[in-house]
């Protein structure tokens, strides 16, 4: 299979767009899993928080 210079062009040109695409995705993907952190930290917190004015009412 033979590559013209034309296709090998269009080719690196589309390889620096998809790495470009890829870092948007991961950035994307980085903030979603802070953000899910975040949330299942504070949820944790609160059942903590919970627990222990549970257990205080009950001595």
């Amino acid at each position: 299979m033979h590559k013209s210079k034309y296709d090998h062009e269009i080719g690196g040109k589309s390889l620096k767009l998809q790495l470009k695409e890829n870092n948007n995705i991961n950035l994307v993907f980085y903030l979603l899993r802070v953000t899910i952190a975040r949330m299942l930290l504070l949820i944790y917190i609160k059942g903590v928080e919970l627990h222990v004015r549970q257990t205080n009412e009950l001595m």
